[in-house]
């Protein structure tokens, strides 16, 4: 995808059909400013252990009811982060904990892995999360209710139908 976009970029300046200063407003530097600065905060999880930490609290609260509150659980932890960091945030931080809690509970990590990347693609509850929701944000004249009121049903909706389609698939 990066290479078709930059060479699609090359073509449009090179065959001059928009000018470099075109091209540069709009670049949406605030955006990509938010995704890096989030990959560093999935990063840091990691290397002080603080993944590990998680991986066991959540553990420790779900295991007792069962691997469908689990997977329920990596759910809701993953979506929240997608709503408040970016959707590859969100999934940086939350793999690791995902394949300690697959590994400590011996079951396939692809289900978990999918259901992480499934949650972390699911941003509709603020603009925040995902790059296209905030991109729309200014210039759609949302506010931020806006997103509340009709992402929180269909996150609802997704999450029941994901935990269950990964539950009855994977395990």
């Amino acid at each position: 995808m990066f290479k078709a976009m930059a060479l699609a970029v090359l073509i449009l300046l090179t065959a001059k059909i928009i000018t470099p200063q075109e091209a540069k407003k709009y670049v949406h530097f605030n955006v990509l400013l938010l995704i890096a600065s989030s990959l560093g905060i999935g990063t840091a999880m990691m290397k002080t252990g603080l993944a590990e930490w998680i991986a066991s609290a959540l553990l420790s609260f779900g295991e007792p009811l069962g691997l469908l509150v689990i997977l329920f659980l990596i759910y809701l932890l993953t979506n929240v982060f997608t709503e408040i960091v970016t959707n590859s945030a969100a999934a940086v931080i939350m793999l690791p904990i995902g394949i300690e809690i697959a590994q400590r509970l011996a079951v396939d990590p692809r289900g978990i892995a999918v259901l992480i990347a499934i949650a972390a693609s699911a941003s509709f509850i603020t603009p925040i999360g995902y790059q296209t929701n905030l991109i729309v944000y200014g210039p759609g004249g949302y506010k931020f209710t806006d997103y509340v009121k009709v992402g929180f049903p269909l996150s609802l909706i997704v999450m029941v139908t994901s935990v269950l389609i990964i539950y009855y698939v994977w395990f």
